[in-house]
């Protein structure tokens, strides 16, 4: 009994060790832990932090460390823009959560994917699946009323497009049309007719710090 009452005790003390650890890192220290940071390293000139992109030319990026905040935007020679946002959220237990967001903008619509990756033994493990639930859930949660017919094609004429918070908790979930419909498909171009009349239409994605789970909230 008193050895695993020991037992317990040196685990906990472990635990907490290793959270106030992990609280010492900041979302820099994280970002470098990331694969984007070997083809965006980061450095400090003067007051501002630059990174090289595609032009092999210094550019500003954003790094926030009051509110765990990095944000990249590489332009490129105008062919296109890379974008890149990674916060920081502190969990129940302190220990971190890491949210990433890949943009790409061709100059007509954007592709868009968010990770999630959690700290094990020094190093970021990816735990997408265990927070994101999937493109088809968001389609499946469009804020707006849909007919039957609507909703059928609804993932064929949106996509969504995550943007993470420089200040709060919420991810910003717009839905972008697609450019691509064609008029061969009625019931898909209709559907886009709409939604460009319609104007931006958004969802509210919160992390929640007691849960440890995002979930949506009303506008």
């Amino acid at each position: 009994m008193k050895i695993s009452l020991i037992s317990l005790v040196i685990a906990s003390v472990m635990l907490i060790t290793s959270n106030l650890h992990a609280q010492k890192k900041n979302v820099l220290d994280y970002y470098k832990m990331l694969e984007v940071s070997q083809e965006y390293k980061i450095t400090k000139t003067g007051e501002k932090y630059q990174t090289v992109g595609i032009t092999e030319e210094p550019f500003d990026v954003t790094v926030d460390f009051k509110n765990g905040y990095i944000e990249i935007k590489d332009e490129g020679t105008g062919g296109g823009t890379l974008f890149y946002q990674v916060v920081l959220y502190r969990k129940s237990d302190g220990s971190a959560l890491i949210a990433m967001t890949s943009q790409v903008f061709d100059g007509v619509s954007v592709g868009c994917e968010i990770d999630f990756f959690e700290e094990k033994d020094g190093k970021l493990v990816s735990k997408t699946s265990k927070y994101f639930p999937g493109k088809d859930y968001f389609i499946e949660k469009f804020p707006k009323i849909l007919s039957t017919d609507e909703k059928e094609v609804l993932g064929d004429v949106v996509n969504p497009v995550y943007d993470l918070p420089q200040n709060g908790l919420t991810i910003n979930i717009m839905y972008q049309v697609k450019s691509h419909v064609g008029k061969e498909n009625k019931k898909q171009f209709d559907l886009q007719q709409r939604l460009l009349k319609m104007g931006p239409v958004f969802l509210k994605w919160k992390f929640n710090k007691v849960t440890d789970q995002f979930e949506i909230v009303n506008s």
